[in-house]
């Protein structure tokens, strides 16, 4: 029998706990003779333990199995107490024994490179949760596994990433692996439409479509219907989505999740699989302890941590300048998104729910808008709109949105496009122009006096870079000053002089989508691409500083 030979039968000896004091010696003689049998004996340690939990689901591994590996080969002179029965190897162990050597390397790699052994002698379990498993296989780099994305970046706001972290751009689409943020906050979406905002100091991992795993930070979960199920998981606690949204903070001391809206089901507590309701929350903490609230407990720290950003004036300047527009007889629309039953998309300005009437959703779903606890509608799918109806005819008019794109490729990407553009109306629509990369905003009114289209072009100075981002659209019609004025983020971007002389009469029309069935052409099925997070006409002229306040 060759040294080999008798390392393998000592080594499946003392994992199936068998060792006479005898052999307990020879074995450690040979581990201190030939160091590269202390790595094979790694190897088949951690593949035995890692079978076992298979097989039997029994949580960690035992901690005499790990103690050679803390402790160095002095330690296999002990006695070995023999394990219970349900430790004890399977029939496929000794298959599995043939080609320990080959399987020991592939361990003795993720142990150098990715640092799984480290984590297991920490005293986590290895596979207790799915979050957990994948987490120990990455290290800090995204690609250290080839794996599919997962989730794009919609948004990045005063973002400082950790020092030696993977940096990511607005729009880049993630792969398994490491979010670490010191602060300002990033908005993931998940494949499965899932939206996820981190709000650092931040450490986040998005796993699959629809898992991620927080080990450090606040986030916001804002989970749609089609995406029941997502699950975060933390280090004291699973949440898993039943249709909902949540808030998490998490820390090295605890884990507290808060439902503001439907509810989570809580997993690994030490109380048991728990069902939180809207309003409800939960504190497990790193020993143990569970306590129930109820409140705005994270959500009152979420705010303290945005305190003394720019996000509260913003929010502030916002709302001041919606509450007053709503209130104007002038405004006809104001659509804020914001999430609700059925297919009516509710009309906030006061005078307008009577002369224009309520919005209908068709199809589109749900997500995050520009700041925190705002919503959006997405327009990705040809079936996805808002259909409206306004009678009035229009002189001197605003048109106001604030959109997130996810590509600029299109021909056309429609933001309010009437029915019959080629006998009234309008179409206001992002494009390309033949000899610009940028896109451009183009407003198109029909002229009754000419019975042309009149074009009014801006192009807007934006790159790829913005993708995923949020900016803010308005094309103000001043029949007074006879001039068509283009804006971006309440910046003026150019003024043009009026063409059309006669009134605009909008009619029945869309936001998100171009559905005219008038003879094809440039108006027929131009989807958005992209989301929007709120719309405003008014039958009034908007000034600039109010579009900079609207922004």
């Amino acid at each position: 029998m060759t040294e080999n030979d008798t390392f393998d039968l000592l080594a499946d000896r003392y994992l199936r706990g068998e060792l006479t004091q005898s052999e307990q010696e020879e074995l450690a003689t040979l581990l201190e003779t030939d160091a590269s049998l202390v790595g094979r004996l790694k190897g088949q340690l951690l593949i035995d333990g890692v079978l076992k939990q298979a097989g039997t689901g029994r949580g960690p591994l035992p901690s005499d199995l790990l103690t050679p590996l803390v402790s160095g080969v002095q330690e296999f002179r002990r006695p070995q107490s023999r394990p219970p029965r349900w430790q004890r190897p399977r029939p496929l162990l000794f298959a599995v024994t043939g080609v320990a050597s080959l399987l020991a390397a592939i361990v003795l790699i993720l142990w150098f490179s990715c640092g799984l052994l480290p984590s297991i002698q920490s005293g986590k379990p290895l596979v207790r949760q799915p979050a957990r498993l994948v987490a120990g296989h990455f290290g800090e780099k995204n690609s250290d596994f080839n794996c599919d994305a997962v989730a794009t970046i919609t948004q990045l706001e005063n973002v400082v990433w950790k020092q030696g972290s993977p940096r990511h751009a607005s729009g880049a689409i993630i792969s398994p692996g490491w979010i670490r943020i010191e602060s300002g906050s990033v908005t993931l979406e998940f494949f499965c439409g899932a939206q996820v905002r981190l709000v650092g100091p931040a450490d986040f991992m998005a796993v699959t479509r629809d898992l991620g795993y927080c080990s450090r930070g606040v986030l916001t979960a804002a989970v749609p219907p089609q995406a029941i199920g997502f699950t975060i998981d933390a280090p004291q606690m699973t949440v898993i989505d039943r249709g909902t949204e949540f808030l998490l903070d998490v820390t090295s001391e605890l884990s507290q999740v808060q439902v503001l809206k439907g509810a989570v089901e809580l997993d690994q507590i030490p109380s048991g699989l728990k069902q939180l309701r809207e309003g409800e929350g939960m504190l497990v903490s790193s020993d143990g302890q569970v306590k129930a609230f109820s409140g705005d407990v994270i959500a009152a720290n979420l705010r303290a941590t945005e305190k003394g950003t720019d996000l509260e004036l913003r929010c502030a300047r916002r709302n001041e300048v919606r509450s007053r527009l709503d209130q104007e007889p002038e405004t006809l629309i104001h659509f804020d998104m914001k999430p609700e039953e059925g297919t009516t998309l509710s009309n906030r300005a006061s005078s307008g729910r009577s002369l224009v009437g309520e919005g209908t959703r068709v199809r589109c779903d749900w997500g995050a808008g520009s700041l925190p606890h705002t919503s959006s509608l997405g327009f990705r799918r040809v079936a996805d709109r808002v259909r409206i109806l306004v009678p009035q005819e229009l002189n001197s008019f605003s048109l106001f949105t604030r959109v997130r794109l996810d590509s600029f490729d299109r021909e056309s990407s429609s933001l309010l496009t009437s029915d019959e553009i080629r006998r009234c109306g309008l179409a206001w629509q992002l494009t390309r122009h033949a000899s610009e990369d940028s896109p451009v905003l183009r407003l198109d009114v029909y002229d009754e006096m000419s019975g042309q289209i009149c074009h009014y072009d801006a192009v807007l100075p934006l790159t790829t870079n913005d993708l995923g981002q949020w900016f803010s659209l308005a094309t103000v019609v001043d029949s007074q000053s006879n001039r068509v004025c283009h804006y971006l983020n309440g910046t003026l971007l150019c003024q043009q002089e009026r063409m059309h002389t006669s009134p605009v009469r909008i009619g029945f029309a869309e936001l998100g989508n171009a559905a005219s069935t008038e003879g094809g052409g440039d108006y027929l099925m131009k989807t958005l691409g992209g989301a929007m997070d709120e719309f405003v006409l008014t039958a009034r002229t908007l000034s600039g500083e109010e579009l900079d306040q609207l922004n």
